[in-house]
């Protein structure tokens, strides 16, 4: 039996996968003076597929500056 936290994940993924605009889960990566420089990213949802015209799988573990300008998205990085 699934505990309530497995739930609440299971259930919060259902919403992210069902949300209309792109999300990205990721992890913001620093330069040694602790500024944010990229974001690697762990998850998207299926919007994010469809509005990229890309594939989760070619997306996960991927830096954003590879995959985007990192002009287009340094205001977005924030921590």
């Amino acid at each position: 039996m699934e505990n309530s936290h497995g739930l609440s994940t299971q259930r919060f993924r259902q919403v992210l996968e069902a949300l209309p605009c792109a999300y990205i889960y990721g992890e913001i990566l620093v330069n040694g003076h602790g500024d944010a420089e990229d974001y690697c990213v762990l998850e998207v949802n299926h919007s994010f597929s469809v509005i990229t015209s890309t594939t989760r799988d070619k997306v996960i573990g991927k830096r954003i500056a590879g995959l985007f300008s990192l002009a287009s998205v340094k205001d977005d990085i924030a921590v």
